[in-house]
């Protein structure tokens, strides 16, 4: 295990607990320069206010080392992968203007939250997680595909002629082939 002084060598002299105040300075400088060069803050897309911080958030993750603890990384990147999510999805809704999709959509943030706890203990290959997070991202996924098709297909679009005898064919089916 490597000492205080060596990870500080390794990085530079940098160690993580001066992060937040590099940040900090960084935001500053940013809204210095866009005060100098006379640009609005308004003209930026706005999904990025929530994506960067989301982005920020996972940096904790992603500096974490194999002998280093997990659980502040962990909630850390959980809530920055939620937050980016949230931010990707706003800025899609926004590019294709169509906003009734977070009908659905919002099945993305708990996969968003599962992936982000996965990446936190990827030195930890015993971790529930790693059993559990595959298959709950796979059912919420097929929600996704699913809720989308029918929202789509179904409430967005009006009832077509065509989805009563639809439904019923596949109560038909269902009912003929159960599954074991």
């Amino acid at each position: 295990m490597k000492s205080k002084e060596m990870l500080e060598e390794d990085t530079g002299g940098i160690s993580g607990s001066i992060w937040p105040g590099v940040v900090v300075i960084l935001a500053g400088l940013a809204l210095l320069g866009m005060n100098l060069l006379n640009l609005e803050v308004h003209t930026v897309p706005w999904p990025l206010y929530i994506i960067i911080p989301g982005v920020l958030l996972l940096i904790p993750a992603v500096q974490l080392g194999p002998d280093e603890p997990t659980e502040r990384a962990t909630i850390l990147a959980r809530i920055g992968a939620v937050l980016a999510m949230i931010g990707l999805v706003t800025a899609f809704v926004e590019v294709v203007d169509h906003y009734e999709s977070w009908a659905y959509a919002w099945t993305l943030i708990p996969i968003a939250s599962i992936v982000g706890r996965m990446y936190a203990n990827r030195f930890n290959p015993d971790h529930s997680i790693h059993q559990a997070g595959p298959r709950w991202i796979r059912i919420l996924l097929m929600a996704f595909v699913g809720l989308a098709i029918f929202f789509e297909m179904v409430v967005f679009s009006g009832h077509g002629r065509w989805w009563p005898i639809l439904l019923v064919a596949a109560g038909v089916y269902l009912l003929l082939n159960p599954r074991r």
